[in-house]
């Protein structure tokens, strides 16, 4: 006889042997009484993930406590140290259901790349300057994620649907691999579609299908998929790499690192571009796309690119 609880340790510990991973995908797919099992080792463990663990200070903080209500300990009849005992395991009784309900969980790149497992076993390298946001129902109908940026998914192959939001849309799949751009304020979207297949549903709710080596944008209610994928954006520690890349996903890319907006002429946003900038100096970025472009491209005070 399979011996669930282990099994569930293992698998949200990142311990579960293949054919463990394999019965877990199964039975979610198929018994109601596990999912539901399963739901509560998943609020369990993001609740320990939470949790400080330090109880150095618990026995002296609970003698702090009862030395502020011990005298006088009963008044009227009333055994005001029970009553105060009480209020506090009422109190921390509260904290604890608090605590216990599933929250989502955030993935942040600051300076450098990150690399995150989710508990699927799904890979994502996200790009610095990215965030994702890991629904709190993740992994009980659906696996649902929310990016602002750019990431590249290796998503482990489930019965469960895999879904990124973003604020143009949203990609789902069941297995593959993937790179996904989109700047959450910005009415710019790019998928590159390495292996597998995806549907992309854009904000009106029209889907759209990919098939391994092609490329969707979508830039404002402008929507193509290139067949022949040759563009690539990436960001590794010294510089960001764009082959035949459009001139608008550049400019959003340095506003990722720069934190400056750009206005420029949508004819020449559509251009494409192969060039490496530097990820420490704005001015030599800007001026190497001037350069490359032909454009008269400037750096204003207040941070806005402009082209004149």
């Amino acid at each position: 006889m399979k011996n669930y609880d282990n099994i569930l340790s293992n698998y949200f510990s990142g311990n579960a042997s293949e054919e463990e991973v394999l019965l877990v995908k199964e039975k979610l797919a198929s018994s109601e009484d596990f999912k539901t099992r399963y739901e509560s080792y998943a609020q369990v463990w993001e609740l320990t993930n939470r949790l400080n663990h330090d109880d150095s200070r618990l026995d002296e903080s609970w003698q702090d406590f009862k030395a502020i209500v011990k005298a006088p300990e009963k008044v009227f009849g009333f055994d005001w140290l029970k009553v105060a005992a009480s209020i506090l395991i009422l109190a921390a009784f509260s904290v604890g259901i608090y605590l216990m309900v599933p929250k989502g969980q955030t993935y942040t790149a600051n300076k450098e790349q990150s690399q995150v497992e989710l508990l699927d076993h799904s890979q994502i390298v996200l790009s610095e300057g990215s965030e994702l946001f890991q629904s709190k129902s993740f992994g009980v109908d659906e696996r649902r994620l929310r990016l602002d940026g750019e990431a590249l998914f290796r998503v482990e192959k489930a019965e469960i649907p895999f879904v990124v939001e973003t604020d143009m849309g949203e990609v789902k799949v069941t297995g593959t691999e993937f790179n996904l751009f989109q700047l959450a304020g910005s009415d710019y979207l790019a998928i590159d579609l390495i292996e597998g297949s995806v549907i992309f549903t854009d904000p009106k709710g029209k889907p759209s299908s990919l098939s391994a080596g092609q490329r969707l944008e979508l830039d404002g209610l402008e929507l193509n998929i290139l067949n022949d994928n040759s563009t690539v954006l990436w960001v590794d520690s010294d510089e960001i790499r764009c082959q035949s890349v459009p001139l608008k996903q550049i400019l959003l890319e340095l506003s990722k690192h720069y934190e400056v907006d750009h206005r420029v002429t949508r004819k020449h946003l559509s251009e494409r571009y192969t060039i490496s900038l530097p990820k420490d100096d704005i001015h030599s970025c800007i001026e190497l796309l001037s350069k490359l472009s032909g454009l008269d491209l400037d750096l204003q005070e207040n941070g806005v690119i402009v082209s004149r």
